[in-house]
């Protein structure tokens, strides 16, 4: 009786202390100090990049997601983008991949790599064991049913799992679920601007990308139809606001009319927020000035930005490409970017930020 009230307690502080954060700062984004259009080195490998999602990069490997394709994962060594090995059939046996999302397959704190699939089936691999070709998960959890639609998942590396999902039973923009107790709590409530408005529509509108600090401290959050990013300080439950000087206010994006019961943002929205990536000195967002519905249609000619901010909000640089791109990641001594154009078959490029960081 003892531990199961000091577990209670326990429960109920966290989901009380994560809920109801505090605004340290908000900082209004107008200019960068650096504005440079970064000119990449086209490494050629084996034409197995069939339909690149996402790419992500673990020490010294990258790892490619791939949207279709026998095998789901694709290996390479950098720098020069060797190519290692594939991984993880598309099917339904205990040990395959089926409907991965790309925002919740990422690399975590503490160098895990988390993988959900099948709705609810989250899997942890060590990215050191992966690197010695041992495939075996260290844990696999299952997510509760009102969890089946998370759109974005990161790890802590230690004991929890921050996520955005479209669901009505969720009131949260952020969730958290702990691995251990897998009971889930709320990190960051919607506002409460909407009288009426279901929790669904809330989730439609403040959909986010995620990403965290690699030692665990702090997590970022990018808002997809608002030009603004939040850097969370976990321990401190505060955060500071990054608001873009063009941003879109809430009440411009609830009053988008609803077609087919649903608001019609993709046709409103000339921009969106694309994939986050950090290391322990930076934040690289991405941006896209066009409009979401233009996205499937010509996927590799939108224009496509990298905003690169400190982890106290200071905005550092942006960067344009000499080529359009799809996915990038980038390494944790933020020297290289690499990218992936999803038109082209067997290219890989690679980008020094050298100019950036001299």
């Amino acid at each position: 009786m003892r531990n199961f009230c000091l577990f209670l307690f326990l429960f109920l502080f966290t989901f009380g202390c994560l809920s109801h954060k505090q605004s340290e700062n908000t900082i209004i984004v107008d200019n960068f100090p650096i504005n440079v259009t970064l000119k990449g080195e086209r490494i050629n490998i084996p034409p197995i990049l069939l339909n690149p999602d996402v790419i992500h990069i673990s020490d010294s490997i990258l790892i490619v997601l791939q949207r279709s394709g026998k095998k789901k994962l694709e290996f390479f060594e950098l720098p020069n983008c060797k190519y290692l090995k594939s991984y993880g059939n598309e099917g339904k046996g205990p040990e395959d991949f089926f409907r991965i999302a790309s925002g919740t397959f990422s690399i975590g704190a503490n160098n895990d790599l988390i993988l959900l699939d099948r709705l609810t089936r989250v899997r942890f691999f060590n990215c050191t064991d992966i690197h010695n070709n041992n495939w075996k998960p260290y844990r696999k959890i299952d997510f509760p049913i009102m969890l089946s639609s998370t759109f974005q998942l990161v790890y802590d590396g230690d004991s929890i799992l921050y996520g955005h999902a479209t669901n009505e039973e969720i009131n949260s923009e952020i969730f958290a679920f702990n691995v251990y107790s897998q009971t889930v709590s709320s990190f960051m409530k919607y506002p409460d601007y909407y009288e009426g408005m279901s929790n669904y529509d809330k989730s439609r509108m403040y959909i986010q990308r995620l990403g965290i600090k690699p030692d665990g401290s702090k997590l970022v959050s990018a808002y997809y139809y608002f030009k603004k990013i939040r850097i969370y300080n976990i321990k401190s439950n505060s955060y500071i606001e990054l608001i873009y000087k063009d941003s879109p206010e809430d009440k411009d994006i609830s009053s988008v009319k609803m077609i087919g019961g649903e608001y019609d943002i993709e046709h409103f929205i000339t921009f969106f927020m694309g994939d986050l990536r950090t290391t322990n000195r930076y934040i690289y967002a991405g941006m896209v000035n066009d409009k979401i519905s233009n996205l499937e249609n010509r996927k590799s000619t939108l224009n496509r930005e990298i905003h690169i901010f400190d982890w106290f909000g200071k905005p550092v640089a942006k960067c344009t490409f000499d080529e359009p791109i799809d996915c990038y990641a980038v390494t944790q001594d933020d020297k290289y970017l690499y990218a992936v154009n999803a038109s082209e078959e067997g290219i890989i490029r690679r980008y020094s930020l050298k100019q950036i960081f001299e």
